[in-house]
């Protein structure tokens, strides 16, 4: 479902509701471009989902901190 930010901002509610009683995710647009994208939430306890996650992200120390960062001695 493709809904407006005004749209979104009216009826969050009951988009959320319609999450919980079906899986469709909601693409939010902007001046007709897509700025969020709203999924049904997974269970937390799911360890499958949190597996399927796992090494999906990488960070290094330049993604981290800044070259201007200051550190103290």
């Amino acid at each position: 479902m493709t809904v407006t930010v005004t749209q979104f901002k009216t009826h969050c509610l009951g988009f959320f509701d319609s999450l919980s009683r079906c899986s469709e995710e909601i693409i939010v647009t902007k001046r007709g471009k897509p700025v969020a994208k709203v999924v049904p939430a997974v269970d937390a306890t799911d360890r499958s989902a949190r597996e399927g996650l796992r090494g999906t992200a990488h960070f290094t120390c330049e993604d981290l901190f800044s070259s201007d960062d200051i550190w103290e001695a």
